[in-house]
């Protein structure tokens, strides 16, 4: 477990995952103490168990799964010593007792669940449905392709255990897998086993068959990864005992500590973020970086504050403003400068007025990176892991993309231009930059200069979606009503979730005539925001 990245990183501000991961661990251990003595089961298991049930209740919603595994090992227990005629239990006392550790643990757990209090049987249940199917969806970052985390192929959490975890872990856990596969000499040993291959193998088979809505890495299921663990190790003792020579045993146990060095120098040399770990089966490191999400959880960002509040306490000025795309007030608070923050999106940042930025890696597309786009220009500093940067600070080095924002806004677009061209030529990748030139350019007329910004703005990110849409509006203006038609579709192949897409396509369907597509293009509008007034009273009008 020390020697493991990913867990190890979690545990430092994981405020969920771990506290649930240390009580999913807790049940298993007394739960498969108490059915190993079933016919006399001892006061310190089953105490031990209704309280590291209830704790892992208390947590999170996924502990009602820990219940069930319960009922179900205890109910196999029971029959298996039916079945060997070594049961002197009754089945109605049996179930009693069952119940009565069941029972105390859902109530126990439910003393510090405040939601689950007003409703004891309908909240539980509502909540686990959520936690199945949670509603907030996010862009992830998977295979070097950008999905809603809603739309991830199924394979997704396996694939990311599979690459970010010790190797040696796998050949360890093959072992145990054979060996559960040979004659047991005892068929409680047998279930023994069975319980803890179960509860890894169950929760990646529900999550993948229900096609639940996960993101960050395997943050969701790093309660597995302790059982996990467990297997590999009985596996490493196993074999260690299996073996008489001392020599051959000290070999066995060298090999397999020389097998973490890799992941304990990792550790060593990038935290707080070591859980940005990948190993070999993910390739480099570097080509590891572009494929998959590293610093989602923002470990980066404290680095780059503290650094950032020391370079600005050294400055004369007393009036600084910050931007970022993450809350950093909590860091920078304390410093003995005014410093004023501001949030904004990583790729609106030239809409903002802000004097030092603090940007995250997190957003940003693969193909700004495969382009040296990222870190942007104006970095002062970079917090890295394994040499890639996974946290920028940045001087600005122009206002005139602020200042052409405003003067947009002022409805004066051709000072918005004159800035705006200026802030294109200090910093060719600063895309919103383009995408406001464009804008003030069709304002103005100028469509084939509009059309070229936006296109200079989509070779720096294809399939940018601001790009495509004013790209659209852009060829509507013009009268390429197929072009446009065209841009729309491809925008939403991209992203299936871009309302204002289908908005925007089901005008100009009407625009054709069209009724039909376009009431079923604000059909799926709909659905996707239910509240969406522009596209409800479009509906409204067509059905008139």
């Amino acid at each position: 477990m020390a020697a493991s990245p990913r867990f190890m990183g979690h545990s430092f501000n994981n405020l969920k995952d771990i506290p649930f991961a240390l009580g999913y661990v807790a049940s298993l251990f007394y739960m498969i103490k108490l059915i190993s003595h079933l016919q006399n089961i001892r006061i310190q298991h089953a105490l031990g168990l209704t309280l590291s049930m209830a704790f892992t209740l208390s947590i999170r919603p996924g502990g009602l799964l820990v219940l069930c595994y319960f009922i179900f090992f205890a109910g196999m227990t029971f029959l298996i010593m039916q079945k060997q005629n070594n049961n002197t239990l009754q089945i109605m006392p049996f179930a009693l007792r069952m119940a009565t550790i069941v029972l105390l643990s859902y109530l126990i757990g439910l003393l510090f669940w405040p939601y689950a209090l007003e409703n004891p049987i309908i909240h539980p249940l509502t909540s686990m449905k959520m936690m199945s199917d949670y509603p907030i969806r996010i862009r992830q970052l998977f295979e070097g392709e950008i999905y809603w985390s809603d739309q991830l192929p199924r394979y997704y959490l396996i694939k990311y255990v599979i690459i970010t975890i010790p190797i040696i872990i796998f050949p360890l856990c093959l072992i145990s897998v054979i060996e559960l596969l040979k004659k047991q000499k005892s068929a409680i040993l047998f279930l023994q086993k069975l319980i803890l291959i179960f509860v890894i193998i169950f929760p990646f088979a529900y999550t993948s068959i229900v096609h639940s809505n996960v993101y960050g890495a395997w943050r969701h299921l790093l309660f597995i990864y302790p059982p996990l663990v467990i297997l590999a190790s009985t596996s490493l003792s196993w074999l260690i005992n299996r073996i008489n020579a001392k020599s051959i045993r000290l070999g066995i146990s060298l090999a397999f500590m020389l097998s973490l060095l890799p992941s304990v120098l990792f550790i060593i040399k990038n935290h707080p973020i070591e859980y940005t770990y990948f190993n070999r089966l993910a390739g480099n490191y570097k080509d590891a970086s572009i494929n998959y999400e590293l610093d989602y959880y923002y470990h980066s960002v404290r680095k780059a504050s503290l650094w950032l509040k020391e370079h600005i306490e050294k400055k004369d000025t007393n009036q600084i403003k910050v931007a970022s795309n993450y809350g950093i007030d909590v860091y920078l608070k304390k410093s003995n400068r005014a410093i004023s923050l501001v949030y904004t999106p990583y790729y609106s940042r030239g809409n903002t007025d802000w004097d030092y930025g603090i940007f995250y890696r997190t957003t940003i597309a693969p193909a700004q990176i495969k382009q040296k786009l990222w870190p942007p220009a104006g970095t002062i500093k970079c917090i890295k892991t394994q040499g890639v940067t996974v946290c920028a600070i940045v001087k600005r080095q122009t206002y005139d993309d602020y200042r052409g924002k405003i003067a947009y806004e002022k409805a004066n677009y051709q000072q918005a231009i004159k800035h705006l061209q200026r802030a294109t030529q200090v910093d060719p990748g600063n895309e919103i930059a383009w995408i406001n030139l464009g804008k003030s350019y069709l304002k103005n007329n100028h469509y084939k200069k509009a059309k070229n910004a936006f296109t200079q703005c989509l070779k720096m990110i294809p399939q940018y979606e601001p790009s495509m849409y004013y790209l659209a509006q852009t060829a509507l203006l013009h009268g390429e009503m197929e072009k446009a038609e065209t841009y729309y579709q491809e925008i939403l192949e991209n992203n299936n979730k871009s309302y204002q897409t289908y908005l925007a396509y089901a005008q100009l369907k009407e625009l054709l005539n069209d009724t039909t597509n376009a009431n079923r293009l604000l059909n799926q509008c709909l659905m996707i925001n239910p509240h969406y007034k522009r596209a409800i009273k479009m509906k409204r009008r067509l059905n008139n």
